[in-house]
């Protein structure tokens, strides 16, 4: 299955974290932004399962995902949790994207 990043507690998955909000800096917000899209530049995202809501504002983020390198995200997850709402993701995934928070 690989790991996953940016999906969020539902009914239907009881034991996936909530998104936590405004824990980045702007600045940071946007670098991480950068990275991932630039990952997803060299990506065709796939249709998955019907739209997904945000756990945040409730708004719909998207229909398909990524995946790549044994890790799957979905396509809205760089604009509206990561940008919009400067939620930080896991340290495992900023590893992945490259980003070194010791700046």
């Amino acid at each position: 299955m690989g790991m996953i990043e940016g999906y969020w507690y539902s009914r239907g998955e009881p034991t996936y974290p909530m998104p936590v909000p405004y824990v980045l800096t702007q600045e940071q917000a946007d670098d991480l932004y950068a990275l991932i899209k630039k990952k997803e530049s060299r990506l065709v995202p796939k249709g998955y399962m019907g739209w997904s809501d945000s756990r945040i504002d409730g708004s719909r983020v998207g229909t398909e995902e990524f995946e790549t390198d044994g890790w799957r995200w979905p396509k809205g997850f760089a604009e509206h949790y990561v940008k919009k709402y400067r939620v930080k993701p896991t340290s495992d995934f900023l590893k992945f994207i490259g980003y070194n928070d010791k700046k």
